[in-house]
């Protein structure tokens, strides 16, 4: 029955891509639905199935029934979140939606390039395995273009693909679609996720299996992917079934089908920054950070200044900045062509110490001020410039190891790589 089961999904959806395209704009939801004689006109999935459907991306069983209580396995939700991302185009094979990779390449360059480059190694699309296992070039694919690395430990690579043919339980579920949000939309501030952890009104977040399985369990709820059952509990361990893949999938594919959890801030230290919430977890940081801000803002006047949920930077102009965060973004990080000629922050994530860096060739066309507010910062009682002097002469002695050095009753370290000078209280 099982080997039936595989066999019959991976032939309509085949079909569905290759032959049928995208159902015509104007088909109702309610003849999609009609379509399935066990989904009920009401049932909680219909939407997302209409959608799904009308999309091409699943369709039903010779039986004229959709089985939405069916439990999905890893490789067949597999295979529906990538085919979701697909469109067929005059009628040929399937091939990435072309709208969601440009929208895409704009914010993820890097990793609209991991998939183009997989593409064109590969010849992936999106059409099942002739023979042998039928899901193999859909999974090869997820570690071709590093979604997935081999050694994962959630999804290792394996030759028979035994952990892809196994039911796909929620914790799973949570794992690939937090890792593909955070892959093409957007990663929350960990501090963030700790908190709502403790906000969120599901009783059961602590029972996921201990070690990556459980990275994205609050992300998928704050990007409202997935959320709790009206008993209150995620239910980690319960399989997916076919209805519940869909809406997923749905909601990953569609922004408009997702209801994200936001949890209540009241009374927090926190920043919104470039649409994201950073939490603070000491008032002396959040504090720092307040001042490195006004800083930045009072004393980058002559440049262009970035502002960030951990800090500042300061570059020359306003197209050095773009420059710079377009080689970030497309993954090109030890480009230092367009380097901010200062930055600082706080490490909020690793003991809140602020600090700041700068350009070794103090090339400070429109950051000497503020260059000389942040050691001022450091050094206190009008000893910046001390300070300063001070860091300078030792420049040429500095390494990648820390150096520290006590000024005016504080103690300061100092490393540096080939282009920056890192400067930060210890």
């Amino acid at each position: 029955m099982k080997s039936k089961f595989y066999s019959i999904i991976a032939i309509f959806s085949l079909v569905t891509m290759l032959f049928s395209g995208i159902a015509s704009a104007d088909n109702s939801a309610q003849e999609a639905t009609a379509q399935f004689k066990d989904v009920k006109p009401n049932h909680w999935a219909k939407p997302s199935i209409d959608r799904m459907y009308q999309l091409g991306i699943i369709s039903g069983f010779p039986d004229g029934t959709f089985r939405p209580d069916d439990v999905v396995t890893a490789d067949q939700f597999v295979i529906m979140m990538l085919r979701a991302f697909s469109k067929t185009y005059d009628g040929k094979a399937a091939e990435w939606d072309r709208e969601w990779l440009e929208a895409t390449q704009k914010l993820y360059p890097g990793r609209i390039g991991s998939i183009q480059n997989a593409v064109w190694s590969t010849g992936f699309n999106f059409t099942n395995a002739k023979s042998g296992y039928y899901a193999k070039p859909f999974i090869d694919f997820l570690y071709d273009m590093s979604f997935i690395q081999k050694y994962d430990d959630v999804f290792p690579l394996e030759k028979d693909y035994k952990t892809f043919k196994k039911p796909l339980s929620r914790e799973k579920a949570s794992y690939i679609l937090g890792l593909w949000y955070k892959s093409f939309e957007n990663n929350f501030d960990t501090n963030y996720t700790d908190y709502a952890i403790t906000k969120a009104d599901v009783t059961d977040l602590n029972t996921f299996t201990k070690g990556p399985v459980e990275d994205f369990k609050m992300s998928v709820m704050l990007a409202g992917l997935m959320r709790g059952y009206p008993d209150h509990k995620f239910k980690p361990h319960r399989f997916i079934t076919r209805a519940e893949a869909l809406s997923l999938i749905d909601r990953l594919r569609n922004k408009e089908a997702r209801t994200p959890f936001t949890p209540d801030l009241s009374g927090q230290m926190y920043v919104e920054a470039k649409g994201n919430i950073y939490l603070f977890n000491s008032k002396a940081t959040f504090s720092n950070y307040k001042e490195i801000v006004r800083i930045g803002k009072t004393y980058c006047k002559d440049g262009y200044l970035d502002v960030t949920g951990f800090g500042v930077g300061c570059f020359k102009d306003e197209d050095t900045y773009k420059n710079w965060d377009w080689t970030i973004r497309i993954g090109l990080l030890n480009d230092v062509t367009y380097l901010p000629e200062a930055t600082f922050g706080i490490a909020n994530s690793v003991g809140n110490k602020p600090g700041f860096g700068y350009k070794a060739d103090h090339s400070f066309v429109g950051t000497k001020e503020f260059v000389d507010a942040a050691f001022e910062f450091l050094a206190g009682d009008g000893k910046g410039l001390d300070l300063k002097a001070k860091v300078f002469s030792m420049e040429k002695t500095l390494t990648s190891d820390y150096t520290v050095i006590t000024f005016n009753g504080r103690k300061i370290e100092l490393t540096r790589t080939k282009e920056i000078i890192y400067v930060s209280l210890s």
